[in-house]
């Protein structure tokens, strides 16, 4: 039947089709008043809830834009072999369409967002999408923030469990293409260029990836929170890891490959399931850290976070859990690499010992010592090694304050606007440290009863507290040094919340410590009781 159809001319020998009346089981014809019905009108089949199937033609080659958006009664629409051009936002949010989707050998590139929904209640309910040799490309729209093309051809597709891409597909997958997919298992991504940024995030169940033979990059957050994701093999044409690619996934195992270049920020934050002893970084990497890649010049400019943070310790996820299993006990970095090197802590440094990447997580040492060149810290580089109680800086290491950040450090922000960041942040709260030390020569710090201070210029005896190790005075009192006279910044940030802080009477606090009468500030805008002595 053509009721509720309607036919709107192209040109004198073709026509376009739409119907937001249509209901049932709709069958569109071939040709209509002697022309051929060669494509879906632009929101032809918009907001229709009563078609349940379509039927095209096969004179059908073109579904335009929006062709069956929020049709939501929508089960099943038969692709015919003459469909070349699926557009944009094509079945958006047709939440009731369902089964297998072949793509046709004609069709050579996918429109932005064709069957998402954004939500997992809007998006259709596909279970497996099969594309035909010769498919080129995902369309999509530049996104100024990430610098990368933004796809969303399937996300929030929660039913899809499966996808097919040919060998012969050279493509990228875009931003947001499989976008919480929570359901999707398996992939063959044929033989992609790159993974741009959240392309596979909240993909819970994804554990098997195939067709990374020619990978060369992939982008924030791609795999995060990819749980069941145990395994993945990176090829050596891997050029690039972007900033917290493999973030909270299961991997089980890591071999970074010869021929990648750089490791952004939060890259494989919270892999706690890694069970390498040792991580190798290749001879070929020049950048660790960073939300984008500088390049080989530009390593001992960049401070770093949450690198490699609570890597390779086994405390389910679960922080300060005195169950767990540590596997990392070191780094090692591979011969003819004259960017990073290691010390006989397993520590990851900058070259020269400039910067302290990361320390092993699982290393059973009880104390570090600095290596006398080191000056600073990347964030969280003290990633939750509950059995390192001590930490000896270098002489050369200078803890920054808040108005001494370079200004490429990648992280600025935060909860308090004054604060001694350089070391606390690198030790942060999640460890077992209880003691600064400093060495007897020291010429900018001393240490005392485990906590650190720096004389004040132009006194005789007076000191201004500088670091409070996170678990110290851990859920007790927290009394500071009789000698000192200042705090201008906020010390403890990140230690674990003592249950007061007592100072000398006498002791100047900054006014922005205080975060109100009698309380000071802490992190995560939490307060601490304090009083003087």
């Amino acid at each position: 039947t053509l009721t509720g159809l309607t036919f709107t001319d192209i040109d004198e020998n073709t026509c376009s089709v739409g119907g937001t009346s249509a209901s049932g089981n709709v069958v569109i014809p071939r040709t209509h008043n002697g022309k051929l019905v060669t494509a879906v009108t632009a929101s032809g089949f918009k907001g229709n809830t009563t078609m349940t199937t379509c039927t095209l033609p096969n004179s059908l080659q073109v579904l335009n834009d929006e062709a069956f958006q929020e049709a939501t009664a929508l089960t099943t629409c038969t692709f015919p072999n003459s469909l070349t051009t699926i557009n944009f936002w094509v079945f958006y949010k047709a939440q009731n369409l369902t089964g297998e989707i072949v793509i046709p050998l004609k069709v050579k590139s996918l429109g932005r967002g064709a069957f998402t929904g954004v939500s997992l209640t809007t998006a259709p309910k596909i279970t497996k999408v099969t594309f035909p040799e010769g498919f080129e490309r995902f369309e999509g729209i530049f996104n100024t923030t990430y610098k990368q093309l933004a796809g969303a051809q399937f996300q929030g597709c929660s039913k899809l469990k499966e996808v097919y891409l040919p060998y012969s597909f050279q493509g990228d997958i875009l931003g947001n293409t499989f976008f919480y997919c929570t359901s999707l298992e398996k992939i063959d991504l044929g033989s992609t260029k790159n993974i741009f940024y959240s392309a596979f995030v909240y993909c819970s169940k994804l554990s098997e990836i195939n067709g990374l033979k020619n990978l060369e990059s992939i982008g924030r957050v791609a795999f995060s929170d990819c749980t069941s994701l145990t395994k993945i093999s990176l090829p050596n044409t891997l050029k690039y890891i972007g900033d917290s690619a493999f973030q909270l996934t299961g991997l089980s195992s890591l071999n970074l490959p010869e021929g990648l270049l750089w490791i952004g920020d939060f890259a494989f934050s919270h892999c706690y399931k890694l069970q390498n002893e040792t991580i190798t970084i290749p001879s070929t990497v020049v950048q660790i850290g960073g939300r984008e890649y500088v390049g080989a010049n530009n390593e001992n400019s960049i401070l770093g976070t949450h690198v490699f943070y609570h890597t390779g310790i086994d405390d389910g996820g679960v922080a300060d859990n005195p169950n767990y299993t540590g596997y990392l006990k070191s780094f090692s970095v591979a011969a003819g690499n004259t960017h990073f090197v290691t010390d006989e802590y397993g520590a990851l440094y900058t070259s020269g010992y400039k910067y302290l990447v990361a320390y092993p997580a699982g290393s059973d040492n009880t104390e570090f010592v600095m290596h006398e060149s080191c000056v600073d810290a990347f964030e969280m580089a003290f990633s939750r090694p509950y059995k390192l109680k001590s930490v000896t800086i270098a002489n050369t290491f200078i803890i920054r304050d808040w108005n001494n950040i370079p200004d490429n450090f990648e992280w600025q922000t935060g909860e308090v606007d004054n604060q001694s960041d350089g070391l606390n942040l690198a030790t942060y709260v999640y460890c077992g440290i209880e003691e600064f030390k400093v060495k007897a020569d020291n010429p900018n710090y001393v240490s005392h009863d485990g906590i650190l201070y720096k004389k004040v210029a132009g006194t005789a005896d007076s000191y201004e507290l500088i670091a409070v190790p996170p678990k110290k005075a851990s859920g007790a009192e927290l009394v500071i040094w009789e000698k000192c006279t200042q705090v201008n910044g906020v010390c403890w940030y990140y230690a674990t919340i003592p249950t007061k802080i007592k100072f000398k009477m006498g002791t100047v606090i900054a006014a922005d410590v205080i975060k109100e009468t009698g309380k000071l500030k802490n992190s995560e805008n939490t307060a601490i009781p304090y009083e003087f002595y």
